[in-house]
């Protein structure tokens, strides 16, 4: 009994398309006037005016060296958000893939047994005297 080619795919979603949440998802952002990802770079870029905030930093309280402020959007979201738009523009990196080509097999050398530490040991002690 044969299938289908392999990679095809006869049943199911095509690969791309949306499932229901994210069509529905997709359909908010369109109704509301939304790309999540602008507002991703907007926190990037620490546009709080942009964002709807009233001020850039606030006072959270005083000492006699002057005041202490808290910014609307702290540095550690903004890195946050910048990793996480680095993540739709840049690909991944995948791990380095090791495979062998049965022509030219990998010769793994550096097992070094007792009777070979022995021989280095010696051979070190007899050209250092």
């Amino acid at each position: 009994m044969s299938g289908p080619p392999k990679g095809v795919r006869i049943s199911g979603r095509q690969k791309g398309t949306p499932n229901k949440d994210t069509k529905e998802l997709m359909e908010i952002a369109l109704r509301l006037g939304v790309s999540p990802f602008e507002v991703l770079l907007l926190f990037v870029k620490g546009d709080w005016k942009a964002l709807g905030y009233d001020m850039e930093k606030q006072i959270v309280s005083s000492n006699d060296h002057g005041d202490i402020y808290k910014y609307t959007i702290e540095p550690s979201v903004r890195a946050k958000c910048a990793s996480d738009a680095a993540s739709y523009l840049y690909p991944k990196r995948k791990a380095i893939e090791l495979s062998t080509d049965p022509e030219n097999p990998i010769e793994i050398t550096g097992a070094i047994t007792l009777e070979d530490r022995k021989e280095m040991i010696k051979a070190a002690r007899e050209s250092g005297k």
